[in-house]
């Protein structure tokens, strides 16, 4: 059993956590779920020189995917897409650590206000 003072002091440190995440998530900006991939690739045509040679390999070629209905979506992107939607998809990979971070913030706090642990 935690004795007041303790308890008291883990909920300060808590509620300092919460609210520190919670100014990130005020300051984040846009969010564009799915991932960002840009490779290169050989071509379809036998007498490209891409074909031996993988330094003259086509591209970059960006390519936008993302979960719909248990689907992975594929889209081309442009470079100047790219470059627009990188930072707004690195923005939602934040935020899905952010609301890891506060629901485990916010199940240690409520073990600490008596609620029951849940079961797995």
């Amino acid at each position: 059993m935690l004795s007041a003072e303790k308890r008291s002091l883990m909920l300060s440190r808590y509620d300092a956590q919460y609210r520190q995440l919670t100014a990130e998530l005020a300051g984040l900006g846009y969010v564009l779920q799915g991932t960002l991939i840009e490779d290169r690739r050989p071509c379809g045509k036998p007498a490209c020189r891409c074909h031996t040679d993988p330094a003259a390999w086509h591209g970059p070629y960006r390519r936008w995917t993302w979960k719909a209905k248990a689907k992975t979506q594929t889209v081309y992107l442009s470079k100047e897409q790219a470059e627009i939607s990188r930072p707004w998809m690195n923005n939602n990979h934040r935020l899905d650590y952010i609301i890891r971070q506060m629901r485990y913030i916010s199940l240690r706090v409520a073990r600490l206000h008596g609620l029951p642990a849940r079961k797995r």
